[in-house]
C-alpha cells in the first residue's frame, strides 16, 4: 500500500486577511499577534528600570517626610515662642473659619453681593439686580473664601500678638503650632500646585476633607516608615527595647532631681 506523500505547507510572510464572511455564517475568529519574545538587553533594561523605580519610590517618600518634618518644627517653634494660649486661640480660629466659610459658602457670597448694593445705594447708584463684587466672588468663590480666610487669620496673630498675655511656652504651645501648620498647607498647597508644576492642574475649589485626608496620609506614611525601620533592625529589636527603657528611666529620674531642685 503506498501512502501519499506529505506536501509541506508554505510559511506565509504576513498575516492572511480574513476573507469577507458569508451571509448567515459565523464571523472567523480574529488572529491575534504573538509578541515577540525580550532580547537579553532589553529583558536586563526593563529589569533595571522596574528596580530603579521601586527604590526611587521610598526615597521620595523619605524626603517628603523629611520636608513635612522641617515644616513641622518651624510652625512648632512658632508656636512655642508665642506661647500656649495666644496659638491656641489662633488654631481655634483657623480651623473653625477653614470650616464655616466650607459650610456657609454661599451665604458668604450673598453677603459680598448685599454689600455691593448698600455701596451702590450709599454713592447714589442704581441698584443692580447683581452687584459686580457679588457676580466676582461667585465666579471667584475659591479667591474670595480663601482670602476672607487669610484676613482673619492674619489679624487673629495680631490682636494676639497684642492683647493676649503670653502663656507657658510649653508642649502644647507646639501642638498648636502643629496644627496651624496643617491647616495652613491644607489651603495653601492645593493652590500653590500650579505655580511649582505648571503641567500640573490645581484643584476647583479647597475642600474641608482634605484636612483629614492630608492626617491619614501622614499617618499611614508614618506607619509605613517605621514598619521598614522595625524590619531593619529586627535582628536587634530586644536590644533596642532595652535601650529605650534605659533612656525613659534616665529621663525621668533627671526630671525629677530638676524639679526637686526647684522646690528647694
Amino acid at each position: 500500500m503506498i501512502f501519499p506523500q506529505e506536501v509541506p505547507t508554505p510559511i506565509p510572510l504576513f498575516a492572511p486577511s480574513a476573507a469577507p464572511a458569508a451571509a448567515g455564517a459565523p464571523a472567523a475568529a480574529t488572529l491575534a499577534a504573538t509578541p515577540l519574545p525580550l532580547t537579553v538587553d532589553a529583558a536586563a533594561s526593563a529589569a533595571t528600570t522596574g528596580a530603579t523605580a521601586a527604590t526611587a519610590a521610598p526615597a521620595t517618600d523619605l524626603a517628603s517626610i523629611l520636608a513635612l518634618v522641617i515644616y513641622l518644627a518651624f510652625f512648632g517653634w512658632i508656636g512655642y515662642r508665642r506661647g500656649a494660649t495666644r496659638e491656641t486661640i489662633t488654631f481655634v480660629v483657623s480651623l473653625g473659619m477653614f470650616f464655616l466659610l466650607q459650610r456657609f459658602s454661599d451665604r458668604f457670597v450673598s453677603i459680598a453681593d448685599k454689600f455691593g448694593k448698600g455701596l451702590a445705594f450709599a454713592t447714589g447708584q442704581e441698584i443692580p439686580a447683581v452687584s459686580p463684587l457679588g457676580a466676582w466672588a461667585e465666579a471667584n468663590q475659591t479667591t474670595f473664601l480663601i482670602s476672607i480666610w487669610l484676613v482673619v487669620v492674619v489679624f487673629t496673630y495680631f490682636m494676639t500678638q497684642h492683647f493676649v498675655r503670653k502663656s507657658k511656652s510649653n508642649g502644647w504651645a507646639v501642638l498648636a503650632g502643629w496644627g496651624n501648620a496643617l491647616v495652613f498647607a491644607t489651603v495653601f498647597a492645593p493652590l500653590l500646585t500650579g505655580l511649582i508644576f505648571p503641567g500640573a492642574t490645581p484643584p476647583d475649589e479647597v475642600n474641608h476633607l482634605l484636612i483629614l485626608s492630608f492626617l491619614g496620609n501622614i499617618w499611614n506614611e508614618f506607619l509605613r516608615l517605621f514598619g521598614e525601620f522595625w524590619a531593619l533592625i529586627g535582628p536587634l529589636d530586644t536590644q533596642i527595647v532595652f535601650l529605650g527603657m534605659v533612656v525613659l528611666v534616665l529621663l525621668a529620674a533627671f526630671t525629677l532631681r530638676t524639679s526637686a531642685k526647684a522646690k528647694k
